[in-house]
């Protein structure tokens, strides 16, 4: 696997965690704000379940696509 896949990547996880303070910043502060609120152990679940849910997609995408 060549490591300009991991440079595209990392540019696009950029781009889409962009996308919601550029359109709606009043929605992404209030946002912001609610998870300030949570406990730790609902952020830490929130950032498990996120690194699952992105291991899956990788698995999937090597297996049936062979990146």
């Amino acid at each position: 696997m060549d490591w300009q896949i991991y440079i595209v990547a990392l540019g696009l996880v950029l781009v889409l965690e962009g996308l919601m303070p550029f359109i709606s910043p009043g929605r992404y502060r209030r946002f912001l704000k609610k998870m300030f609120d949570q406990s730790e152990s609902v952020i830490r679940k929130m950032g498990l379940a996120m690194l699952i849910a992105g291991l899956v997609v990788i698995v999937f995408m090597q297996i049936f696509t062979g990146i």
